[in-house]
């Protein structure tokens, strides 16, 4: 009896370690397509520095002689337009391209029969590609911005770890948001030219990613700050660059978990709705 219970009390860790390994199988992915495309690596590389240093000399232009605008100095908006760079390391997701291709295709259904769940297998595939990213294109960045551009490094240890924790929650909330324009696949099939609207447009120029939002008009600063869009780019950001203290950007964390739950109980709903528009077309 004894032998028995032990025996029963050691099956649940094992299953759960197992799933694990399958998440873990999605998150391996991008890594090895990673490894079978770093020829071409020098070639991302330069073309990401490229147009960083595009984007710094546009703002250049734009300051001229001036000292200060909208409240950010020259060396500021350097730093932020190119931190907002490195984080394009981070802020990277692969739902789209995965679903609108298994749904075209129909492999989406090898997906939905496995034992893991389709949102944390999406989840877990963009994690491998943001932790590939970081190494093959977010530190290279880094190092060149330093050298080459001049930007300023967090290296304080708060306003540091508050970079690292809005970068993370940054890459949670683009997940939940590019899965929700994944999941537009069971309905439209095809998602590329709503996938390169979003990224350009919405994720990139109202995230933040290369104007702050002071320089949008008044009403747009306030309706963005409080979107979760502001918690992709604007805000670690702003950290980096040192325009957001340690309690606003404790402020803008819980935000973003705000907004981390209500998207994943929106995402939950869509999913419902997705599989049962597979079974109505026969799976």
């Amino acid at each position: 009896m004894g032998d028995g219970s032990d025996a029963e009390c050691a099956r649940p860790p094992a299953r759960r370690w197992a799933g694990l390994a399958r998440y873990w199988g999605y998150a391996r992915r991008p890594l090895v397509e990673l490894r079978t495309r770093r020829s071409s690596l020098p070639l991302g590389w330069v073309r990401s520095w490229v147009y960083a240093y595009i984007l710094v000399a546009f703002w250049r232009a734009v300051y001229g002689h001036t000292a200060q605008e909208a409240g950010y100095t020259l060396g500021q908006i350097v730093s932020y337009v190119v931190a907002g760079q490195v984080l394009n390391a981070v802020l990277v997701s692969t739902a789209q391209e995965r679903l609108s291709q298994g749904v075209r295709q129909g492999t989406v259904i090898l997906d939905l029969l496995r034992p893991v769940a389709l949102p944390l297998a999406l989840l877990a595939d963009g994690a491998g590609m943001a932790l590939g990213s970081i190494f093959s294109h977010g530190i290279p960045m880094l190092i060149f911005g330093v050298l080459v551009l001049h930007m300023r490094v967090p290296l304080a240890p708060t306003p540091l770890a508050l970079v690292v924790l809005l970068g993370f929650l940054g890459f949670a909330l683009l997940q939940l948001l590019d899965g929700l324009i994944a999941y537009s696949a069971f309905w439209t099939v095809r998602t590329q030219g709503l996938d390169r609207l979003v990224n350009w447009i919405v994720f990139s120029l109202l995230g933040g990613s290369f104007v702050p939002y002071a320089f949008f008009p008044h009403w747009a600063q306030g309706l963005l700050t409080w979107s979760p869009l502001a918690g992709l780019y604007s805000d670690p950001v702003q950290v980096w660059v040192g325009r957001m203290g340690a309690a606003a950007g404790l402020a803008a964390a819980g935000r973003d978990l705000f907004w981390l739950a209500v998207l994943m109980a929106i995402q939950a709903w869509v999913h419902v709705r997705a599989m049962r528009r597979v079974i109505s077309f026969g799976g």
